[in-house]
């Protein structure tokens, strides 16, 4: 993957290799950096929090999620 990378190139990798550039990508980015997220997108991740908390039992654990995306195979 060294040189320069333009789409086409891009679409030429496997999911593997894309995935490691992904990766490669995401450790680049600063812990501490101060990431935009649209409104919209925070207005809902509170909503979901909020109603996480309010009724703990309605949720999945991660375990039932992992199993539930499993099974649709």
């Amino acid at each position: 993957m060294a040189g320069t990378l333009n789409i086409s190139s891009l679409k030429k990798l496997s999911v593997a290799e894309k995935l490691k550039l992904i990766e490669s990508i995401w450790s680049l980015i600063d812990e501490d950096a101060e990431i935009p997220i649209d409104p919209k997108v925070m207005a809902e991740m509170d909503r979901r929090l909020k109603r996480a908390r309010r009724k703990p039992d309605e949720g999945m654990t991660l375990e039932e999620f992992e199993a539930k995306v499993r099974s649709r195979g």
